[in-house]
C-alpha cells in the first residue's frame, strides 16, 4: 500500500469542534478513502519549524520500507516561532533591520530551505499546501524539492479572502513593532478573523470544517495527483 506522509498545525489534524475536541480526521480521511495509508505528523497549535524534525525523522527511519508516493505539508503561522525560546531551538534566523514584511517572508524562506534540504537529502519532492497562513509563492523557484501546490486554502474555501501570512500579530519582537509596519498585517490578521468567524466553513472560528477539507481534497484530485 502507498503512503502519504501529512503534517501541519492543529489544520492538518483533522475537524475540530467547540470543544477543542477532533471530531473528523479531515483531509487524512479522504486520502484513506481512496486507498492510501496515511500518516499524520500535525503539530496541533505549533508554529511551521515544528513539523520538519518530525518529517527529517520519520523519513530517515522509514523511507526504505515504506512506498511513500507523496508528503503534504499545510504552512501554520510563523509567528508562533517568534518567540526567542523557539528561534534558539529551531535555530531561526534573528530579525534584523530590514522591514517587518521582509523578515516575516525571510522567516519563512528558512522554513522552506529546511524542508527543500530535507527532499534533497531523501530525494522525495515536499508539497506545501497553504493553511493558517498563506505560501509565500514568490520563493516557489527558490527550492527544486518543493511543490508550492496551493498557495491558499483558505482562497480554496473563500474566493475574497485577502493573503495572510502571520496571525498572532502580538508575537511580533518589541523592537520591530513598528505601528506604520504593522498595521497591514494587523488588518489582515482581523480581516481574516471576521472571515473564520462569520463563515460556516469555520464552525468553531478556527478550523475549516468536513467540507471545507473535502474542497481541499478535491482540489487535490483535480491536480492529478493520486491517478494511479
Amino acid at each position: 500500500m502507498k503512503t502519504i506522509l501529512l503534517a501541519g498545525c492543529s489544520w492538518g489534524a483533522g475537524v475540530w469542534n467547540k470543544d477543542s475536541e477532533i471530531v473528523h480526521p479531515g483531509l487524512a480521511k479522504y486520502l484513506q478513502d481512496i486507498g492510501y495509508n496515511v500518516v499524520n505528523l500535525s503539530q496541533p497549535g505549533r508554529g511551521p519549524f515544528a513539523v520538519v524534525e518530525p518529517i527529517d525523522t520519520f523519513l530517515k527511519v522509514n523511507s526504505n520500507f515504506l512506498d511513500i508516493e507523496h508528503i503534504f505539508v499545510i504552512q501554520s503561522d510563523v509567528a508562533r516561532d517568534f518567540d526567542q525560546f523557539y528561534r534558539k531551538h529551531y535555530k531561526i534566523r534573528t530579525m534584523d533591520s530590514n522591514t517587518l514584511e521582509h523578515n516575516i517572508k525571510y522567516t519563512y524562506y528558512d522554513f522552506y530551505s529546511k524542508l527543500n534540504y530535507i527532499g534533497e537529502q531523501q530525494q522525495q519532492k515536499i508539497n506545501l499546501i497553504g493553511g493558517l497562513t498563506d505560501l509565500v509563492i514568490e520563493f516557489a523557484k527558490s527550492f527544486p524539492q518543493l511543490d508550492f501546490i496551493i498557495p491558499s486554502w483558505i482562497q480554496l474555501m473563500h474566493s475574497e479572502a485577502s493573503p495572510i501570512y502571520i496571525h498572532q500579530v502580538e508575537n511580533i519582537p518589541e523592537d520591530h513593532k513598528d505601528k506604520k509596519q504593522m498595521l497591514p498585517f494587523i488588518e489582515d490578521a482581523i480581516n481574516t478573523g471576521s472571515l473564520f468567524s462569520s463563515s460556516i466553513r469555520f464552525p468553531d472560528n478556527q478550523h475549516p470544517d468536513e467540507l471545507g477539507h473535502k474542497i481541499l481534497f478535491d482540489h487535490l484530485k483535480s491536480l492529478h495527483l493520486f491517478d494511479r
